[in-house]
């Protein structure tokens, strides 16, 4: 009698797919500590992801970072996911990165935002807390919080030779000084408690 011989199962991509980061692509980034944060805006930008015409997006290379799982992409997208990452390695995330994408629904001044700068990163961000101020003074894009297909609009014309890393570096680094950035939170302080007052 001939035995069976058992076949193995092939498994399905697990939700860290490895994906080469390089000069060609467009490397685009969201961090959270948890991806699933509603406050953080994930679904959203996934929404765009799977907006953006498959021409583009094949030139596109996102990296998530932060805890939690990424539901719903387009099988065809190019990603990265760092389910944690220590503080003194955050340089490491940021590596290789064109754009930060902050899609908040609800923030005052995220960290991310002044740490991409002070890099020399070009942000898109949404319309909430001191977001748009902030991007305004550097000339970046911002679109209305929720809205996927403005943000799908945003990445697909995003042109990474547009903005000069070493002119956004030396601009965050004299805004963000460690007297300015009290002065900004303080700011952004009173006018959070007059608006709900």
């Amino acid at each position: 009698k001939k035995k069976k011989i058992k076949k193995k199962k092939q498994t399905s991509t697990v939700t860290t797919t490895t994906t080469n980061f390089n000069s060609r692509s467009i490397n685009i980034l969201f961090i959270a500590s948890n991806l699933n944060d509603s406050y953080k805006g994930l679904d959203t930008l996934i929404e765009a992801i799977n907006g953006i015409d498959n021409r583009i997006l094949k030139k596109l290379k996102f990296r998530f970072v932060g805890s939690g799982k990424i539901r719903g992409l387009k099988k065809n997208v190019k990603y990265l996911h760092v389910p944690r990452v220590s503080h003194d390695k955050i340089d490491e995330v940021f590596s290789g990165i064109d754009l930060l994408i902050l899609p908040s629904t609800q923030d005052n001044f995220p960290n991310v935002m002044v740490e991409a700068l002070q890099l020399g990163i070009t942000i898109i961000g949404s319309d909430v807390g001191g977001i748009p101020t902030t991007l305004k003074e550097f000339g970046m894009k911002t679109f209305v919080s929720k809205d996927s297909n403005q943000l799908a609009k945003l990445i697909s014309e995003f042109n990474k030779e547009e903005f000069n890393a070493t002119v956004i570096r030396n601009k965050a680094m004299k805004i963000f000084d460690a007297q300015s950035l009290t002065l900004k939170h303080i700011k952004l302080y009173q006018e959070s408690i007059l608006k709900k007052s």
